[in-house]
């Protein structure tokens, strides 16, 4: 291989390696956000009505998180 294909088979590495790194620090941001706003509504639970109600929303809330979690490791793993 040329040393010209070599130094562009590099750069689209770097780029690609880049990409992961902004899309790992966005994922991230979000999944701290998320955590954020479920401690605040964890914070109101005694205000709640339907005790049982809520809980069950934060569990679904938990479920929806898992599986996010499990279809990222699972894209990321099917790349590598």
């Amino acid at each position: 291989m040329s040393l010209f294909l070599k130094f562009i088979q590099m750069k689209r590495e770097d780029l690609a390696l880049q990409r992961l790194s902004k899309a790992e620090e966005i994922v991230q941001s979000y999944a701290q956000k998320v955590l954020d706003e479920k401690t605040k509504l964890l914070h109101t639970r005694s205000n709640h009505k339907n005790i049982s109600l809520f809980d069950k929303s934060i569990q679904t809330i938990d479920n929806c998180e898992i599986n996010i979690e499990k279809r990222a490791s699972y894209f990321f793993l099917s790349i590598f």
